[in-house]
C-alpha cells in the first residue's frame, strides 16, 4: 500500500482532493492557534523593544510568543503556497471543479461567435440535402 511508499525526501500526493482537505485542515488549525494569542507580531516586537522596562520573565514570555506566532505565520504561508497550484473546488464526488468554469464557458462561447454562422449554414446544408436522415427522400 501507500504506507510502504512513504518517502520524506519527496512529496507523494494520494489525490488532489486529499491534498486539499489535509492542507485546509492544517490551515484551520494554524489559524485557530494563531488567533488564540492576544495581539499580533508587531505588538510583540514593540514589547521586546522595551525590554529594559520588563522583567526577565516578561521578556522571555514575549520572545516565546513572538517565536511561536512567527512559526505559525510561516506555516500558514507555506500552506498557502501548497494550495495555490491546486485549482478548483472539491465536489462531493471527490473531483475538482474549476471555480471559474462559468466564466470560461462564457469566454469560449464568445470566442466561438465568429464560427457560428458557418456552423449553422453547414448544418442547414446537411439537413436540406438529407444526408443526415436516411429516411428522407
Amino acid at each position: 500500500g501507500q504506507l510502504a511508499q512513504v518517502n520524506f525526501e519527496r512529496d507523494s500526493i494520494i489525490s488532489q482532493a486529499n491534498e486539499y482537505e489535509t492542507l485546509m485542515l492544517m490551515m484551520s488549525d494554524c489559524r485557530d492557534k494563531f488567533d488564540a494569542y492576544e495581539g499580533n507580531l508587531e505588538e510583540e516586537q514593540k514589547l521586546l523593544q522595551r525590554s529594559s522596562e520588563l522583567s526577565k520573565k516578561e521578556v522571555l514570555a514575549a520572545a516565546l510568543r513572538l517565536g511561536e506566532k512567527s512559526i505559525l505565520q510561516q506555516t500558514m504561508s507555506a500552506i498557502r503556497r501548497r494550495l495555490a497550484p491546486i485549482r478548483g473546488v472539491p465536489t462531493k464526488g471527490g473531483k475538482f471543479e474549476d471555480p471559474n468554469a462559468d466564466i470560461l464557458e462564457i469566454f469560449e462561447s464568445i470566442e466561438n461567435i465568429p464560427n457560428a454562422p458557418k456552423k449553422a449554414f453547414k448544418s442547414f446544408i446537411n439537413w436540406a440535402s438529407g444526408s443526415q436522415d436516411p429516411d428522407w427522400k
